[in-house]
């Protein structure tokens, strides 16, 4: 199966063609939203392999799980099982396979255990308790988002006091010296946190030449997603992989940078020609999913945005409704206006239930709603709740298998060691802790050898 010029003649307009088919420079598409941009990067992977490019020389960077798996699903059905020697994933993932290979580098065992937000926190709260550090005084919740905005930053312990004054402020300086030992636990531990598993990537390739030489000339062609969201650790982690080949294709939105909060550095795309100077820069403006009417209520708020680049989207579609808007007094006052309206819909337009959908800003809205919707006869399903791997089973279940493949993990063992009850207390507990802290080594290595 492979993927022909016509065919990309017939799907794509002309914008999406040159994007396709420009394959022998670095590629800047600016591509608006609902402009097809997916689209654009599954044939493109499909047209490189159609013109010689082997799968196994082409790396694709998504955001998200599910945006990987929808493009690999979709390459698939084009060029057939030649999609499953592609790379394609999210940096996360591209990253762990990275370390699964050679963690031992930077002294990790190639079985080393993620740490989600729970363990994180455990081990903030431990280290608190054996330095005495108030619990009250200092939050450990805000010390732990302390310590992943400086990792977001590409902030390391020893780099800290650059960060931050630690000098002057009491926060930042009890925030550093947890930092310290925080890392030093994991990697004691043989665990990694969300962060580390980019920051390790990185510090990889960065630390170790022939590694690095080895990904940059395996992959000729490099892909990214969402450019405009890429942080620091990430944009370094492309320019490290793309240094032999070049052949760069990002493909983003800068009117829909939004994760400033967490680190995205919407500078990244606004610099991209000047990393690139021989760059091809190509806008999708056409837009297959929005109304005129849309279009221009979004335009008339991003004309504003001063690092712009110019983009003028234009709808395929109908104008479309005028938009409305309501001010209610109170959230109450708004579910009782929606309801009503959802009651008009449906009685006098003829509209499904299943055809209207709501959107709110914070979750503790849906409550609203529930009330007000029960009061209305509206039936309705809240989407969203947790995901499968952030139920409590699915963890301690999780936490089981991490402490049977690393003894050193004392975070995952604390959250087991009562499941089921074993009626094993606090003050055992913290002494277990203790005992085995003295001794230099895990708390089941402790047990095991105390267990007479």
């Amino acid at each position: 199966m492979m993927i022909s010029s016509k065919q990309i003649k017939d799907d794509l307009n002309e914008e999406q063609q040159q994007a396709v088919m420009t394959v022998d420079s670095p590629v800047l598409v600016l591509a608006g939203a609902g402009s097809g941009k997916t689209r654009v990067l599954t044939y493109r992977v499909a047209y490189l392999i159609s013109q010689g490019i082997s799968p196994f020389n082409i790396l694709a960077v998504t955001f998200t799980n599910k945006a990987a798996g929808e493009m690999k699903s979709r390459i698939k059905e084009m060029i057939g099982k030649k999609a499953d020697n592609i790379w394609i994933g999210t940096f996360h993932s591209i990253c762990m396979r990275i370390l699964r290979r050679d963690s031992g580098r930077i002294g990790y065992d190639s079985s080393f255990v993620i740490y989600d937000v729970k363990d994180k926190l455990t081990l903030v709260k431990q280290i608190m308790k054996y330095n005495n550090i108030d619990e009250k005084l200092y939050k450990p919740r805000d010390i732990l988002y302390e310590i992943e905005k400086a990792k977001t930053a590409n902030i390391l312990p020893a780099d800290y006091d650059m960060f931050r004054d630690t000098q002057i402020n009491p926060f930042f300086r009890t925030a550093h010296s947890v930092y310290q030992e925080y890392q030093k636990e994991l990697q004691e531990k043989n665990a990694m946190d969300f962060n580390d598993i980019l920051i390790n990537g990185l510090r990889i390739l960065d630390e170790n030449p022939d590694i690095c030489d080895h990904y940059a000339n395996k992959f000729e062609y490099i892909h990214i997603d969402e450019y405009q969201d890429t942080n620091e650790v990430q944009y370094r982690i492309i320019r490290l992989l793309g240094k032999k080949h070049k052949n760069i294709c990002a493909v983003g939105d800068e009117d829909q940078a939004i994760y400033g909060w967490r680190g995205a550095d919407i500078r990244n795309i606004l610099n991209f020609e000047k990393d690139y100077p021989n760059a091809v820069i190509i806008k999708l403006e056409k837009n297959y999913r929005s109304t005129g009417m849309i279009l221009r209520a979004a335009s008339e708020m991003i004309k504003n945005n001063t690092t712009s680049k110019g983009k003028v989207l234009k709808s395929l579609k109908c104008e479309g409704e005028k938009i409305r808007c309501y001010h209610a007094r109170d959230a109450f006052q708004e579910a009782i206006f929606i309801a009503e309206e959802i009651k008009k819909l449906r009685e006098i337009c003829g509209y499904e239930y299943s055809q209207m959908a709501i959107f709110y800003r914070v979750n503790w809205v849906s409550r609203v709603f529930e009330t007000v919707f029960k009061q209305y006869g509206i039936p309705h399903k809240i989407v969203g709740g947790f995901r499968f791997y952030e139920r409590k089973e699915i963890k301690e279940v999780l936490a089981y298998l991490r402490l049977a493949v690393n003894t050193q993990d004392d975070v995952s063992l604390l959250r087991i060691i009562n499941v089921p009850r074993r009626a094993i207390g606090k003050t055992s507990l913290d002494k277990l802790s203790l005992a085995s802290r003295n001794l230099g080594i895990s708390i089941y290595e402790y047990i095991r050898d105390h267990s007479d």
